[in-house]
């Protein structure tokens, strides 16, 4: 499929510096950041948010938070709570796997 997007200079200026950097024709250089953009989905907001949410952490513990800080922090600490959420049960699972394992290595084996 043939794509042509039109970039403002400013855009198109940082995209040629980037594949420039990583001796990239801009055509790569472009393919390989919309796949990386795919690959991760939100994350860059996540990202963004997760940095938010530790300062406000830390923040409760220094100086305090006002109330709409506080309120703020539960928001983002729900929305970690559903961004960690499949990764807890991929580590429940893993974990779930080694006891069975452990269990089987203790319990003498059937004859």
């Amino acid at each position: 499929m043939v794509i042509t997007l039109t970039l403002d200079d400013h855009l198109a200026t940082q995209l040629q510096a980037r594949a420039t950097a990583q001796r990239l024709s801009v055509e790569a250089m472009t393919l390989q950041l919309l796949a990386e953009a795919i690959a991760h989905g939100d994350t860059t907001p996540w990202e963004t948010l997760h940095q938010r949410r530790i300062a406000l952490l830390q923040q409760q513990y220094t100086p305090g938070l006002t109330p709409a800080e506080a309120n703020e922090l539960a928001q983002l600490q729900e929305q970690a709570d559903q961004q960690l959420a499949p990764l807890d049960q991929r580590l429940l699972e893993h974990v779930t796997a080694l006891h069975q394992q452990a269990q089987r290595l203790v319990e003498p084996s059937q004859p």
